[in-house]
């Protein structure tokens, strides 16, 4: 952290890099009228007092100066700015990209339906879960620990998961293939048949199964940051105009969770591909975006915004 301060001190914004091109050719110039002033004049006093004059101190301090308070200043609260640059672009943006989950809402998702498939039983649904559960972070996954040590259901810890993001968590055990996700995602990947899915309001929802069947359905809720809407009112009183909201949850979730907080547009059921390419089209468009996340599914939409602001406390390391 301390090293990307000092990069941060180091890095100069947009318009210092303008001035500093320009000061090139302006202090040789100033140098010679200084030296034609004295030549001709042969009075010293002249020549130092255009010296003096010219000399664009405010200008040349004045942007440096407020980069460094920044960044002296924005760690007070809880804000590590990588590079000064975009401090300027902060200016200019007029489309704020939101993720949903633990971004926008607080992220701690609870087990709130069990749906087993007929002839499979909750516990046993829920052990199959585990396995993939216990080796991921995802709110989910954590949701499911949590639900199980809760409710003094014994674990199966198990290593090798592999986590497709956007899509969910698989392993394998003596041959046996254990998944947790959506199950238009398990069904391609295991060649199983698609089961009627239950209906269970505005809950998130993903699927278990093995590579021999479909085992059940778990719901979850989460619920919305009760400050996020003050704040997208005061954001928008700033400047910015357009307000987004991105999620890999269905369409009935992110639209009630999108209207309550004040959003102007809410895409669901993204993939990290695809909130990439709605920053990359934002952009093409020739607005100027700032996109806000907090997972590691978030990287690819943060690094390709103009401005890219990580939720550190709560949020994936």
């Amino acid at each position: 952290i301390v090293t990307m301060l000092k990069d941060a001190e180091r890095s100069k914004a947009p318009i210092v890099k303008i001035i500093e091109k320009y000061l090139d050719l302006y202090f040789p110039f100033v140098i010679m009228i200084a030296a034609i002033t004295l030549f001709v004049t042969s009075d010293i006093n002249r020549a130092v007092a255009i010296l003096v004059l010219s000399c664009p101190c405010a200008l040349v301090l004045a942007s440096p100066t407020a980069m460094i308070a920044a960044l002296v200043n924005a760690p007070k609260y809880g804000i590590m700015i990588k590079n000064t640059a975009f401090l300027e672009i902060l200016a200019d943006i007029d489309t704020m990209v939101f993720d949903k989950t633990g971004t926008v809402t607080f992220g701690k998702l609870e087990i709130e339906k069990i749906n087993p498939q007929p002839g499979v039983a909750i516990n046993d649904l829920l052990e199959k879960a585990s396995i993939c559960a216990s080796g991921s972070h995802h709110p989910v996954s954590t949701a499911i620990i949590d639900y199980m040590h809760n409710n003094n259901i014994g674990i199966s810890v198990h290593t090798g998961q592999q986590e497709i993001h956007g899509m969910g968590v698989k392993t394998e055990i003596n041959g046996i293939k254990y998944y947790l996700g959506r199950q238009s995602w398990i069904c391609e990947d295991s060649g199983l048949k698609e089961v009627e899915a239950s209906n269970a309001g505005n809950s998130i929802s993903v699927w278990v199964a093995t590579d021999k069947q479909i085992l059940g359905q778990l719901f979850f809720s989460d619920k919305p940051r009760p400050e996020m809407k003050d704040a997208i009112n005061n954001v928008r009183k700033l400047g910015v105009k357009h307000f987004v909201l991105l999620t890999g949850d269905k369409k009935q979730i992110g639209e009630e969770i999108g209207s309550k907080l004040g959003f102007d547009e809410v895409i669901s059921e993204c993939i990290p591909q695809d909130k990439l390419d709605y920053i990359n089209k934002k952009k093409d468009e020739n607005h100027k975006v700032m996109f806000v996340g907090d997972g590691i599914n978030d990287a690819l939409a943060l690094k390709a915004s103009d401005c890219g602001v990580a939720i550190a406390h709560g949020g994936s390391d």
